[in-house]
């Protein structure tokens, strides 16, 4: 049986103790689980692809060391150092991998072209995403929970890098109509609407329910993720050949 097999049936299982110890409140176990599952999935990916140095490997490197940092502040949550080093250096290794994913995805983008085809929708989305920005990052700001100007600016950083994630797959999407840009979209998606999820109940109000979806749609984002990595534009493209040769 090979290394991936074996790899994605590891994280198959953890991801569903995960979400199981979620449901049933078990949240200081589900916490130390979770660090565990991005790093065997992108194990796994490595030894299933042969992959280890494009844009999307990047993505699920340092979304990995994201998570591994995530879980060790579980095992010492009354170290402030710790608390302190696990915010900053998270949630840089964060944005590095959602700059990553949009790099990913816009390789296959000639900006000239998609700017010609698509200025109103650009011009629409960016609006919506300054929106956006400016909503979700004052409700983090105004929680009360920041003291530095750093975190205010990481903040705002982060939610740029998650818009432009969303506005580029979109993009992609209209411009490369296929499975894998469909693929790209909805995980996209998913992981913006676990982002605002997260900064609803952990800077306004924790409500149980709302951790378990914002999981659910991390969970489906990365398995979506992986999915679409062994798909590529072709299809795409030779339906565009033969709407061309029709007319």
């Amino acid at each position: 049986m090979r290394k991936s097999t074996i790899l994605i049936g590891i994280v198959v299982i953890l991801a569903v103790i995960f979400l199981g110890l979620q449901v049933f409140e078990q949240l200081s176990i589900s916490y130390k689980v979770r660090p565990f599952i991005l790093p065997l999935l992108t194990l796994a990916y490595v030894f299933k692809y042969k992959d280890s140095q494009s844009f999307f490997f990047l993505f699920l490197l340092f979304f990995s060391i994201a998570e591994l940092l995530s879980g060790i502040i579980y095992f010492d949550a009354e170290n402030i150092t710790l608390d302190n080093f696990q915010y900053y250096t998270g949630n840089i290794c964060l944005i590095l991998a959602y700059i990553f994913l949009i790099l990913e995805i816009y390789k296959t983008l000639k900006f000239k072209e998609v700017l010609k085809l698509y200025p109103i929708h650009i011009l629409i989305l960016l609006a919506l995403d300054v929106y956006c920005i400016v909503l979700v990052s004052k409700i983090s700001i105004n929680s009360g929970f920041m003291e530095y100007n750093i975190e205010y600016i990481i903040e705002v950083v982060y939610n740029c890098c998650i818009m432009l994630l969303l506005t580029i797959a979109l993009i992609n999407y209209l411009h490369n109509d296929s499975n894998k840009s469909m693929s790209l979209l909805i995980a996209s998606i998913c992981l913006l609407f676990s982002e605002v999820i997260q900064v609803a109940f952990y800077y306004v109000k924790y409500m149980f329910f709302l951790e378990i979806i914002s999981s659910i749609l991390l969970v489906t984002a990365f398995s979506i993720l992986f999915v679409q990595a062994k798909l590529n534009y072709a299809d795409a493209k030779k339906f565009k050949t033969l709407d061309k040769l029709e007319a």
